[in-house]
């Protein structure tokens, strides 16, 4: 760090300079009045010591009045040269566009840029020069317009972040193409439309997280996506998806979010019988999913701690075997198109754990044995009744 224990990156962390290169130390120092930060030098190795050590205390004192930066909380990064291989400026209310001088960085592995107030497109140079990058997080800015096409070049990637954003526009299919290390992708929160094409994930031999709600994305789920066998969370939900649900072959999938797509079909989606047991939350909410409920789910899925199967039009009657899914937290079965009864094990499951958030059907007789256990109306005019309701 600088010599007031700022953020050190540049030539910090053990960087001995030779005597043919540059000889400062550098590094970001702390934030000055005006939300900006300040660059500090120690150049004593060059023969002409820059620094005053009797002095610190009063140069300390100016630097936190004045901060050296009227930028008003900009974005400035002196060019550092291909030493710098992290950059982390995240949460520091930096405002303006990103910094063009990253693009002479080539080494740089790490750029973390998240939760400030950058703008702007993405400049291409950018992405045209940093081939090295091992991790980069964009996040909750206020960044806009396409990803670059050269975004494809980034054959080391592992952590892509850009979640909470105005990105828009389609993911062409080299989106990711030639990274092949991608682990976690996080694209949630943007404005990204058209379809994913079915061959984005193909080369993605080791993801692990692929987060994209609340965008515009439309038509039908990527099958190299649910050909995945390495990933453990997937989530879709809040965009316009539609047909139906590839079977996911990972044995490692704990989520899968889908609600709020209004369009996907079908019945209740296939999970690889390797990972029904390790599943804990499945989000199909407000699609247009049909048939029955299969008796063998509530013993397959027994890890299960968030169920929502509310506001489709599943048929038949409610399988009493999910009576077995002790875990749950929420369990969500309203509007559909049950018939019958709840199941009594579904009422103990409530009586032993008095935290489940639990909505099951509607139209249904009442009493009192089980306080906060509500249901709603169904689609049609259908009786269920149920035992340890207080409210229908």
């Amino acid at each position: 760090g600088g010599k007031k224990g700022g953020y050190g990156y540049g030539y910090s962390n053990g960087y001995a300079p030779d005597d043919d290169e540059d000889c400062c130390v550098c590094g970001f120092t702390s934030a000055g009045r005006k939300g900006g930060r300040s660059y500090n030098c120690d150049c004593s190795a060059c023969g002409d010591d820059n620094d005053d050590d009797d002095n610190d205390d009063d140069d300390d004192e100016d630097d936190d009045e004045d901060s050296n930066n009227d930028n008003d909380g900009e974005v400035q990064l002196l060019s550092l040269g291909e030493t710098v291989t992290c950059i982390d400026l995240s949460e520091n209310n930096l405002h303006g566009d990103i910094p063009t001088e990253l693009q002479y960085m080539t080494n740089l592995v790490q750029l973390i840029l998240s939760k400030n107030y950058i703008e702007g497109s993405i400049p291409k140079l950018l992405f045209t020069n940093l081939t090295n990058l091992h991790t980069l997080y964009l996040d909750e800015n206020f960044f806009t317009g396409q990803l670059p096409d050269q975004f494809h070049d980034f054959k080391y990637l592992q952590n892509l972040d850009i979640h909470d954003n105005s990105f828009q526009g389609p993911l062409h299919s080299g989106f990711i193409q030639s990274a092949t290390n991608l682990v976690d992708i996080r694209l949630q929160n943007n404005k990204f439309d058209g379809s994913l094409p079915d061959d984005l994930f193909q080369n993605t031999k080791n993801l692990l997280v692929f987060l994209a709600g609340n965008n515009e994305f439309e038509a039908n789920i990527p099958s190299s996506l649910a050909n995945s066998d390495t990933v453990e969370s997937v989530q879709l939900h809040e965009n316009q998806f539609e047909g139906t649900v590839p079977n996911f072959v990972s044995s490692e999938l704990r989520q899968l979010h889908l609600d709020n797509n209004g369009l996907l079909e079908g019945p209740l989606p296939q999970i690889s019988s390797f990972s029904s047991s390790v599943i804990e939350e499945l989000r199909l909410e407000n699609n247009l999913f049909d048939g029955q409920i299969p008796l063998s789910f509530g013993e397959e899925h027994t890890n299960l701690k968030v169920l929502w199967l509310n506001d489709n039009s599943f048929t038949g009657t409610i399988p009493a075997e999910l009576g077995n899914l002790k875990k749950l937290a929420s369990l969500k079965l309203e509007h559909n198109l049950f018939t019958g009864s709840v199941p009594e094990e579904i009422c103990l499951l409530r009586s032993k754990n008095y935290e489940l958030d639990m909505f099951t059907a509607a139209g249904c007789t009442t009493n009192t044995f089980i306080e906060s256990l509500t249901s709603s109306l169904m689609k049609k005019e259908q009786d269920l009744t149920c035992d340890c309701c207080d409210a229908c």
